[in-house]
């Protein structure tokens, strides 16, 4: 039975494939479980300052979907999302994505084809949404202890790419209102910065390379005030 329903998954991929645009990229998949027909599935921008809604489609009792898009200029950040359940994945060129998930929890698919970035995002938004949960129930050891494996996951993360749109989306992760990377603590200014040296060197012209140098520099300068 399982090797029927990977067989159909697969041949559904390959049909919602090949309806993509070939200059584009594209975004498709199946969503199994936790949603109603006739529900509408969003697929967004993540901007510096907010999110835009590029387009939509409502979906049909078979729950599958299909968005593309010219390709971005850089390395940008996307999503789908179903009421307030999100799937966030990297775009670097003309990627063809396919994900299966339950429409209650787009954050973990049960599965992701045609890029390895997003699978790591998928990780890394698990890992902080259990470091938020540590947080809010105020477990200060399992706080603690979630710390310590979340930053070994980003860290490595970072560091094996750091001009990655994936590096890039490591740094500005938050918990409540914090960053999980500040660069105003000695520690974590050593991967901001690797980032934003990474990115102006490759992107100089890219908005986010120059948030990202603007945020580490200006720290620098805080700290550089107070020591004199």
């Amino acid at each position: 039975m399982m090797k029927i329903k990977t067989l159909i998954l697969c041949l559904s991929a390959s049909i919602i494939f090949t309806a993509c645009h070939r200059n584009d990229f594209c975004i498709s998949g199946s969503i199994v479980g936790g949603f109603s027909a006739g529900q509408t599935i969003y697929f967004e921008h993540i901007g510096l300052k907010s999110t835009e809604i590029l387009d939509s489609v409502k979906l049909g009792s078979k729950g599958t979907f299909k968005f593309y898009q010219s390709r971005p200029e850089y390395p940008d950040l996307f999503q789908i999302r179903l009421n307030n359940s999100k799937f966030v994945f990297p775009i670097d060129s003309t990627e063809r994505i396919f994900i299966v998930a339950n429409g209650s929890n787009l954050m973990s698919p049960q599965l992701i084809e045609g890029s390895g970035n997003a699978v790591v995002i998928s990780k890394l938004r698990e890992s902080v949404v259990r470091l938020q949960t540590e947080f809010d129930n105020k477990n200060v050891e399992q706080f603690k202890e979630q710390v310590q494996k979340h930053r070994h996951l980003a860290d490595s993360v970072i560091m094996s790419n750091t001009h990655s749109i994936v590096a890039y989306y490591a740094i500005f992760q938050r918990v409540g209102e914090y960053y999980v990377y500040n660069p105003y603590v000695k520690s974590d200014r050593v991967y901001c910065a690797a980032v934003a040296t990474g990115f102006k060197a490759y992107m100089p012209l890219n908005k986010r390379s120059q948030v990202l140098e603007s945020w580490v520099l200006s720290a620098l300068q805080d700290e550089k005030r107070q020591n004199n």
